[in-house]
């Protein structure tokens, strides 16, 4: 019992410390789950992305779970500032990262489970950062009912998006 109470102390004090006070993910404030595979503080609604990812995540409340030693030893040589420091070592400067009220099951998956933004996979950072991305949108017609396709050009050097109807007639539109 002594160690259950040592060691939540233990986490209730890290929590609190800078980079550690804010969730790993969205940054919302005073976090009440952690990541014990990740070594990350993550607040209630991160926590259940991470929960469908067992393979990469695994998560317990700093609160009322019983945490081992060694689990609270890890969480005090990780903490989210050494952690994020890996899984967003080259997040772009442009990328969007969420925020407390955003969708985060997205960027969860891109940062641990993916781990895009950790600089292993050198063919994820060309397509960030090439100049022109192109997308394609299936948009259902008003008239027909069927699936029309829609294809959407990204130029970061003409600062556009650009949206054509067809491909073999110009720009329909662009922003």
């Amino acid at each position: 019992m002594a160690n259950l109470e040592r060691n939540k102390k233990i986490l209730l004090d890290l929590v609190k410390q800078p980079g550690n006070h804010l969730c790993a993910d969205c940054g919302a404030p005073e976090p009440d789950w952690a990541s014990y595979v990740l070594g990350i503080f993550v607040c209630l609604n991160c926590c259940g992305t991470h929960r469908d990812l067992p393979a990469v995540s695994r998560v317990k409340s700093i609160r009322l779970d019983y945490w081992e030693d060694s689990l609270v030893e890890f969480m005090r040589e990780r903490g989210n500032s050494s952690s994020n420091a890996v899984y967003e070592k080259c997040v772009p400067a442009f990328f969007y990262q969420p925020q407390q009220k955003d969708c985060v099951d997205q960027w969860i998956r891109a940062k641990y489970e993916r781990r895009e933004f950790t600089g292993e996979h050198p063919y994820l950072q060309r397509e960030y950062d090439s100049d022109i991305l192109e997308s394609t949108l299936w948009k259902k017609g008003k008239v027909k009912k069927s699936f029309l396709k829609r294809t959407f050009l990204l130029s970061r050097k003409e600062f556009t998006l650009r949206y054509f109807v067809r491909e073999d007639v110009g720009t329909c539109g662009f922003l």
